[in-house]
């Protein structure tokens, strides 16, 4: 099959539905959710990252397959082993930005970065994207190293096969193993565990407020207000600030409206606290953002991240969660440690001898 590689800057230039096509429903990597980040201004050169999508055409200029990438520098804020030989590498002068990367940006999920259409052979097709990918970060002089971030096992070790250096992370999921409902897992659990859980369910509920789950096309300008607001709040009691500005929720709201809920606590119509997840029907998988507590109040957020996504799940037959980066709370509550992968190629040999020493 001929094939032409094109690079394009915004998602705006590809065909929704054909780019579509290869997400295979993946929610982070579909156009609405990318097309999200650029108009909400999430993305941008004052932003520090610049899209650079991957297209493969066929002969009859049909998209095969595809890629999210983008230019990236200016800021260490990496998830996983990235950081550290991100900073090694600047202090030591072999490294300079920009960083040429495949993944979704600002989000650290797992899952399809080498995105091929229906009904065409996968394994060819993701491995001519990463040539296509090596040239092109090989032919930038002012570029160091191309990543394609949280992959699975299988992309991994397709990337191994092309010459990747492969690390790896592990991040907070949850899968259904058998459960029937919501009182079939709670009874299984250790009685310490089962003991926890209903005191922190009690204490949550103790505040009086009213657990719902809205859908995207229920979210209104004031929620959405509120929901980045607790965010913010959330950000700073740790010592933090938000990562996306505040119009990013609102346009993936409005972009995807079956894909997005809210599953929060709210006082009458106020939201109070709650976070935001992303569901991938296809996958049977939900996907757990940013927390967001306007008050601090005992249990909540144990609440929202660790018991009602497990419950909704059961309830309407989905099969996995993932919540991102592992956390003791998480695990202490019955989420699962699981791999991810990160594939790097250096361009630069003492880079790569240097990145090697982290990565290892």
């Amino acid at each position: 099959m001929a094939l032409e590689l094109r690079v394009i800057n915004t998602i705006e230039a590809v065909d929704a539905d054909a780019w579509d096509a290869c997400a295979a429903g993946h929610p982070f990597v579909q156009h609405a959710f990318l097309k999200a980040l650029e108009t909400s201004g999430a993305l941008g050169a004052d932003r520090g990252v610049l899209p650079r999508h991957i297209l493969l055409m066929d002969a009859t200029h049909g998209l095969v397959a595809c890629a999210p990438a983008m230019l990236k520098w200016g800021t260490l804020r990496e998830y996983g082993p990235e950081v550290h030989w991100l900073r090694a590498g600047l202090d030591a002068g072999f490294f300079k930005w920009p960083k040429f990367q495949v993944g979704v940006p600002f989000f650290p999920v797992t899952g399809r970065k080498l995105l091929v259409r229906r009904g065409f052979a996968e394994t060819p097709l993701r491995a001519a994207l990463i040539k296509g990918l090596l040239q092109l970060g090989q032919r930038a002089e002012q570029q160091s190293v191309l990543n394609i971030l949280h992959i699975d096992n299988a992309t991994a070790r397709l990337c191994q096969g092309q010459g990747a250096l492969v690390a790896g992370e592990r991040h907070s999921m949850w899968t259904n193993t058998g459960f029937n409902d919501w009182a079939d897992y709670v009874a299984q659990l250790h009685k310490r565990k089962r003991y926890q859980l209903h005191k922190e369910r009690r204490q949550a509920e103790a505040h009086g407020l009213a657990f719902r789950v809205l859908k995207s096309f229920e979210l209104t300008d004031e929620i959405l207000t509120d929901y980045y607001e607790g965010h913010r709040r959330v950000c700073e009691r740790y010592g933090g600030t938000p990562w996306l500005p505040a119009p990013i929720y609102e346009a993936i709201a409005r972009l995807m409206p079956l894909d997005a809920l809210l599953m929060g606590y709210f006082d009458g119509a106020r939201f109070v606290a709650g976070n935001l997840q992303l569901c991938a029907a296809a996958e049977q998988t939900l996907y757990i953002l940013q927390a967001s507590e306007m008050t601090k109040l005992d249990s909540m957020q144990l609440d929202l991240i660790c018991y009602r996504p497990i419950e909704y799940a059961l309830e309407h037959g989905i099969g996995k969660l993932d919540s991102g980066l592992v956390a003791k709370h998480k695990q202490h509550r019955g989420w699962q440690s699981a791999p991810v992968y990160h594939a790097h190629w250096f361009f630069n040999d003492e880079l790569k001898a240097l990145a090697q020493q982290h990565l290892n």
